[in-house]
């Protein structure tokens, strides 16, 4: 949780305005979109849509986030996954994380 933050507002400073250092906003943000792109490949597989990130996005896009931030909320998961999973466990997942959160990315901002 404080991985994601700090990077994301060294990232993106302008987001501090959005969150308000509210901790029940922030983790309620970090939660669904960790758990919409943990989901995400599972649904693919499964030829199920994309309906839980168009609910996503609306729901992000209502609580003032762009485009222009899904890159730096991007960097900032991948960065806090890594520093949890340590290095050995993430050298394993990089490659299937990194692209399951820039294809939520790109569903996001199209």
């Amino acid at each position: 949780y404080d991985i994601f933050y700090r990077k994301l507002f060294l990232l993106a400073p302008s987001m501090r305005k959005i969150f308000m250092q509210n901790m029940v906003r922030q983790s309620r943000f970090l939660v669904s979109i960790t758990c919409e792109c943990a989901g995400l490949y599972e649904l693919l597989n499964q030829s199920k849509g994309l309906s839980g990130i168009e609910n996503l996005t609306k729901a992000n896009a209502d609580f003032g986030i762009r485009a222009e931030h899904y890159g730096a909320i991007a960097t900032s998961l991948k960065y806090a996954l890594q520093y949890c999973n340590g290095e050995s466990l993430w050298n394993t997942v990089e490659s299937s994380w990194s692209d399951v959160i820039s294809f939520f990315v790109v569903a996001s901002v199209c």
